[in-house]
């Protein structure tokens, strides 16, 4: 028996300029792993103002959609984020259509 569990978060995009001035002012050793900080391979969303959404430990990986005429779009991957769901903070995805060229080129049969 398989057990299907998908939970469901409507999520504002942040900007990047936002999400790295928060991660940047605020994290300690930000700027160490991330000098280049949340670069246009990365977009972030969520609630910066409320907390609680978001992705979690055993989310990565995992997909952030976007749906648009009736169509679900996998537009980012679950990369990190501070904490889970913590006030001030986004997650941070892999911006999907960045690397769009790159996955063509290595999934095609």
């Amino acid at each position: 028996m398989s057990l299907k569990l998908r939970q469901l978060s409507a999520m504002p995009v942040v900007s990047n300029y936002r999400c790295n001035k928060a991660f940047r002012e605020n994290v300690r050793g930000f700027r160490n792993q991330f000098p280049e900080g949340i670069t246009q391979g990365l977009i972030c969303a969520g609630f910066m103002d409320e907390r609680g959404r978001d992705s979690c430990g055993g989310d990565s990986g995992g997909p952030l959609m976007y749906l648009y005429r009736d169509r679900w779009y996998a537009v980012g991957v679950v990369s990190f984020g501070y904490d889970c769901g913590r006030l001030g903070y986004p997650g941070v995805y892999t911006r999907v259509s960045h690397y769009l060229k790159w996955l063509n080129r290595n999934t095609r049969s």
